[in-house]
């Protein structure tokens, strides 16, 4: 993730396309609940995502997302931007830390080492106060992907969920007529269905009272995923699995030791098997 940046109300990712933004949101909220011993909606309102050319605008959103605070007056001037701690620049800058935010990959565009790379780099960003901003880049289509990449053609193929244009998008709708499907976070129904699979077990096995051991590895696994990863409350693993919400504790405890010892467990709360 090259770096979020959140202004207000609003927050911004730039992530790969194996992780959506609405799993970056989903994600932080179930950690931020967590955390605070609190529940419901962290985000109001639904995202909006789209799917990016990497190599006609990563440095250009890169340097749009970074400079939201100060073209929005969060800060006075860019030696204030290099502190803001509620932006990824100042990570890029070395002045902060932030979980699941890559830096080399991003110096790495403009300079050989990290030094030189993060100097180039705030040389860009400063760059961009003086230059014209060309579009608003929260979204795709025709007009903003021909404004920022002059190579390609008006006649080419676009798309309003994609930057970019031509082949990259040609390649993305596929003979489907969509952009690649996004992973992300399963309901309740679809967790009990994938560890019901994954453990070749009936569906229904789980849903019903029974002391089984192979039942109960199968039920503490989807207490932990569904808790930590969905923020399903107890009361209502309670219900669905039969158990009483001690048991639930118990058990999600009990998922969490064995989702560390096998951790692509965790992939069964984030996309079907197929």
């Amino acid at each position: 993730m090259p770096g979020p940046c959140s202004i207000i109300i609003s927050i911004f990712f730039f992530a790969p396309k194996r992780l959506s933004s609405a799993n970056s949101c989903a994600v932080c909220s179930v950690e931020f609940n967590l955390k605070h011993k609190r529940a419901g909606h962290l985000f109001q309102n639904r995202y909006k995502s789209i799917v990016c050319d990497k190599n006609a605008y990563f440095l250009e959103l890169i340097r749009y997302i970074h400079l939201n605070p100060l073209r929005a007056s969060m800060v006075p001037d860019i030696d204030a931007l290099d502190q803001y701690p509620w932006a990824g620049h100042a990570v890029l800058m070395g002045n902060r830390s932030l979980q699941g935010q890559t830096t080399e990959e991003v110096l790495a565009l403009f300079g050989d080492t990290l030094k030189t790379g993060c100097k180039a780099y705030r040389q860009f960003i400063h760059a961009g106060l003086n230059a014209p901003q060309h579009t608003n880049l929260s979204g795709g289509g025709k007009r903003r992907s021909l404004a920022m990449s002059p190579a390609l053609d008006k006649d080419d193929i676009f798309d309003d969920r994609i930057l970019g244009g031509g082949a990259f998008v040609e390649n993305l709708l596929g003979v489907t007529g969509n952009p690649p499907e996004e992973i992300r976070l399963l309901t309740l129904d679809e967790l009990i269905l994938n560890v019901a699979r994954h453990f070749d077990i009936a569906r229904d096995a789980l849903t019903h009272p029974d002391k089984n051991r192979h039942l109960a590895r199968a039920r503490a696994v989807i207490c932990h995923l569904a808790m930590r990863h969905l923020g399903v409350k107890g009361k209502e693993l309670s219900q669905r699995l039969a158990i009483t919400s001690a048991g639930v504790s118990v058990a999600a405890r009990r998922g969490a030791k064995i989702a560390q010892s096998h951790p692509q467990l965790v992939d069964l709360a984030y996309r079907s098997k197929s």
